[in-house]
């Protein structure tokens, strides 16, 4: 749980009551804890979007290495296509030329 979260949640347990408790004495909330609340609410949206920047950028990197990994995979049955082909040929079949000459 991030720093911000976890003030936030810390915060909005009193700042709740001191709203309920101000509700309750008179229908007015005095501006000063509208404005720490706006202030708390806009400190968290910044966290929220910059936890989603890292998201964004972990989930970049995460295709990214999906892509190489692919053709590592490609070039690797490649290769080792190539190299059953190649034991295949210097094999010498039952029904290889080198049989049908001696």
């Amino acid at each position: 749980m991030s720093l911000l979260l976890r003030l936030f949640l810390a915060t909005m347990e009193p700042l709740a009551a001191q709203i309920l408790k101000v509700l309750t004495a008179n229908s007015r909330i005095p501006a000063t804890a509208i404005l720490a609340l706006l202030d708390l609410l806009d400190a968290f949206d910044a966290d929220v979007e910059t936890q989603v920047a890292h998201l964004k950028e972990n989930i970049k990197e995460t295709r990214e290495l999906v892509v190489i990994c692919r053709a590592e995979r490609v070039e690797k049955l490649a290769r080792a296509c190539r190299k059953k082909e190649a034991i295949e040929r210097g094999t010498l079949a039952a029904d290889s030329e080198f049989w049908c000459s001696i």
